[in-house]
């Protein structure tokens, strides 16, 4: 695929295109040429799930979080406090808890 795209709108497009194939992409860019400015460029849509504690993330929190938004860890993932595992449906932030303390 070839897209003609202007530089300030490459800022996150990386981000969002390793998110969306879960890491599988690769984008190659170059400069083509100058054009004067034609409007600004939409900004994120959602927001992101952080995780608030360190620990293997279990079946039992993911599912009681669903509702929230699409996740990227799995149920035996370790997840550590600040991470961010999931993408939130709506455009705020919010704190979320997938792992379970092992006992």
């Amino acid at each position: 695929m070839e897209f003609h795209i202007p530089s300030r709108g490459l800022f996150g497009l990386n981000a969002r295109l390793l998110t969306a194939t879960q890491g599988r992409a690769v984008m190659h860019h170059i400069f083509e040429r100058y054009e004067p400015m034609r409007g600004s460029i939409p900004g994120r849509q959602a927001g992101v799930l952080v995780n608030i504690e360190t620990g293997t993330v279990t079946a039992y929190a993911l599912d009681a979080l669903y509702d929230r938004g699409f996740f990227f860890v799995k149920p035996g993932d370790e997840a550590y406090e600040g991470q961010i595992v999931g993408e939130h449906c709506r455009t705020t932030t919010s704190p979320s808890m997938p792992p379970r303390p092992s006992t």
